[in-house]
């Protein structure tokens, strides 16, 4: 069950809300085939009073149906009664459901995926697609509402949204309260340099959502740098122990050039005794490979591995 804790006094919500789940079979229907992965993030900004949901999914190229096109839509109820919970509606506005692009943006939420011909949502990588979504209306669902959503995608029969029917709701996500990973900075056995970081204690937290990934690193050192000083770090594919943490990760979708989009960076600054770092990437790793292990490597002025911490639970 989803722990949420709003602080209202009424039916409406009071500050930001930012919540996300991992897209599993609809109950009642068949599990999907291996390779199928993927969930949703749900973003309340009540300063702008606006509501974004984001979508990701990740399937084998043969099952993208017809024209590749996957109606996604935010349902009022929770998963256990996606087979006949309804699209949810702006609170108190009739729903003006019909053709896009005529009506649904105004009152109900429809972060549907892409991955026709010719978009530029949508990549293929192997065998595999990953294709993402998106929508934003102008109005925040009351407080009361939001522990019962969540996010349905339908196995698209039609080519494109305006012409082809939902189809079989397909794959549902409850939303929850984001995941946490984290890890305790460690000198790597290996490490022969001279510098004097290798000698310092500290952390990274880490929030994933099925979208996005957030870390920040804060260190402390046994004697104060006497001017600013910046440590580079990355998030590698493998536990520190092996390898010294592998090769930088990169998701199925980001695979080529080591840049700061594709792989996680961090840019971690120096003031006296204090480090503190902090990176964000619109993209996150699959549930495996939190699964098989990853990690944080901290480099020192050379570019040598020096500190690593293995990402837990």
């Amino acid at each position: 069950a989803m722990l949420l804790v709003i602080l209202a006094t009424t039916a409406s919500v009071c500050g930001d809300l930012d919540l996300s789940g991992y897209f599993k079979p609809r109950p009642g229907t068949t599990p999907y085939p291996l390779g199928v992965s993927g969930g949703a993030r749900f973003i309340l900004n009540t300063t702008t009073n606006t509501t974004t949901v984001y979508t990701q999914l990740e399937l084998p190229a043969a099952l993208a149906a017809p024209g590749g096109f996957f109606h996604a839509h935010v349902h009022a109820q929770t998963c256990e009664f996606s087979a006949s919970s309804l699209h949810f509606v702006q609170p108190g506005v009739p729903s003006n459901f019909g053709s896009f692009p005529f009506g649904p943006w105004d009152n109900e939420i429809w972060p549907y995926i892409d991955c026709s011909n010719g978009s530029t949502t949508c990549v293929a990588d192997g065998t595999q697609l990953i294709g993402w979504g998106n929508a934003t209306v102008p109005w925040i669902p009351n407080a009361t509402d939001i522990p019962h959503l969540s996010v349905v995608v339908h196995y698209t029969t039609g080519t494109a949204i305006d012409t082809g029917a939902p189809g079989t709701r397909w794959l549902c996500a409850d939303l929850d309260l984001h995941g946490h990973y984290g890890g305790r900075f460690t000198a790597l056995s290996g490490y022969t340099g001279a510098s004097t970081f290798s000698a310092a204690m500290g952390t990274v937290d880490i929030t994933a959502t099925p979208v996005s990934i957030a870390s920040t690193v804060n260190l402390s050192l046994p004697t104060a740098t006497s001017g600013q000083a910046t440590l580079l770090a990355h998030l590698h594919s493998s536990r520190c122990a092996i390898m010294q943490g592998g090769a930088h990760y990169q998701p199925p979708a980001h695979r080529g050039n080591a840049t700061a989009v594709n792989e996680h960076w961090l840019s971690i600054l120096c003031n006296g005794s204090a480090c503190h770092g902090h990176s964000e990437n619109m993209w996150a790793p699959p549930t495996s490979a939190w699964r098989s292990g990853l990690s944080i490597v901290i480099h020192d002025n050379t570019g040598t591995r020096m500190l690593c911490a293995d990402l837990l639970p």
